[in-house]
């Protein structure tokens, strides 16, 4: 799916159409797919969503054979990744996007953040579902960088003024 997203403007302005009427054709509100950008990280989310939310839609214009875009069909297990990574970006998303963030509430978030994954590479708690083994690498990799910063932060001076140390 990913790839699809980066086929040329002008191969995806034939498919437009094929695309409408099969969304039409599943009765779901007309939707094109929202592309990745770097500076909207909570994008990632949104088009992760998306592909959930009409992949029956998905996967019958990506396996018609009148498109050619078979080989860009997921497997059961990269439809479980992007149901795991949905899941987790979502409370990022959540969380990041109140407009009352101060470091004196990053800081806990971070120390939560930390539990969680340490947790959520174990198994989802609340949904007892457990994390595709990608997800699960990427989850401890996140951790790995969550100490980084960490490290950076301890011995701070906004660090102990935010902790009140």
């Amino acid at each position: 799916m990913w790839g699809l997203l980066g086929l040329s403007y002008v191969y995806l302005t034939k498919l437009l159409p094929a695309w409408n009427q099969i969304v039409a054709d599943f009765q779901l509100p007309p939707k094109k797919i929202p592309c990745d950008v770097r500076p909207c990280w909570n994008l990632t989310f949104d088009m992760i969503n998306m592909a959930l939310q009409y992949k029956t839609a998905l996967n019958s214009f990506i396996n018609d054979s009148d498109h050619g875009l078979s080989h860009f069909a997921l497997s059961s297990m990269e439809w479980a990744i992007l149901e795991n990574l949905r899941d987790i970006l979502q409370d990022a998303t959540l969380f990041c996007s109140h407009d009352t963030a101060t470091l004196a509430l990053v800081i806990p978030a971070m120390d939560k953040l930390d539990s969680v994954l340490a947790s959520s590479v174990l198994r989802k708690v609340d949904k007892q579902i457990q994390f595709t083994a990608p997800v699960k690498i990427s989850l401890l990799a996140a951790k790995k960088t969550l100490n980084c910063y960490y490290a950076a932060t301890d011995n701070s001076r906004v660090y102990q003024l935010a902790m009140g140390a």
